[in-house]
């Protein structure tokens, strides 16, 4: 299948990092350069600077005797990944419960409610784009923009474990109710409260995602 009207190396980044996150490209899988560049329509040079691009998110690395190999899933990385958006996305709670107005509050609740259906795929790129919106805009509500770019890749990361356990075990309302619950910490402006839920709901992530992943038959994790 072709994709001709991506040329350049963010658009050849973008769907490619959207291919690995919804397990198109699967954990493991080798990028073969020349059939990329074929299904784009471009030479090697802009797909050598897509996957240089995701090289940086983590999603990809170079192989010995393999080239580029998307990333496989390992459950030490989903717990340094919940680790590291703690620390960040804890302290951006904090600073926009300090900042917000209600109008970006409302916009955030929308985000919030805006779910999944279990086990139907055509519903979960929305999702996700969803939920990215969602926390990026609670750390780009902190006013500081250097922690909104530390936040964005680690979800890409994040959301690649997301799609995987979609269709295992359906968390929607619970997820639902606790970005609703932080949200109103917000708006309330309560840094202090903001911060200890965001703590307590990566927490909570963290386990639906490992015990989700525990349990799929058909997904390739390593320790």
């Amino acid at each position: 299948m072709r994709d001709r009207q991506v040329a350049n190396p963010d658009s050849i980044y973008e769907r490619l990092k959207q291919d690995i996150i919804c397990q198109t490209i699967e954990p493991g899988e080798a990028l073969i350069e020349e059939k990329i560049a074929t299904r784009f329509g471009v030479s090697r040079t802009p797909v050598r600077q897509a996957f240089a691009l995701l090289a940086n998110t983590g999603l990809v690395s170079q192989r010995p005797h393999q080239g580029v190999v998307a990333n496989p899933i390992r459950f030490r990385d989903i717990h340094d990944l919940y680790q590291v958006r703690t620390i960040l996305e804890a302290g951006s709670a904090e600073l926009a419960a300090s900042r917000a107005t209600e109008e970006e509050c409302r916009k955030l609740r929308k985000l919030a409610q805006a779910g999944y259906r279990f086990r139907d795929r055509s519903t979960y790129e929305r999702f996700i784009k969803n939920n990215f919106d969602f926390h990026v805009g609670i750390a780009r509500l902190s006013g500081n923009e250097i922690l909104a770019r530390l936040i964005e890749p680690n979800l890409d990361m994040m959301h690649r474990i997301f799609w995987a356990s979609l269709d295992i075990q359906d968390y929607n309302e619970e997820a639902t109710d606790e970005h609703l619950e932080l949200v109103a910490a917000i708006s309330a402006h309560d840094p202090v409260r903001a911060r200890t839920l965001t703590e307590q709901q990566m927490r909570n992530s963290e386990k639906r995602a490992i015990s989700a992943l525990i349990h799929s038959s058909g997904l390739q994790i390593s320790v």
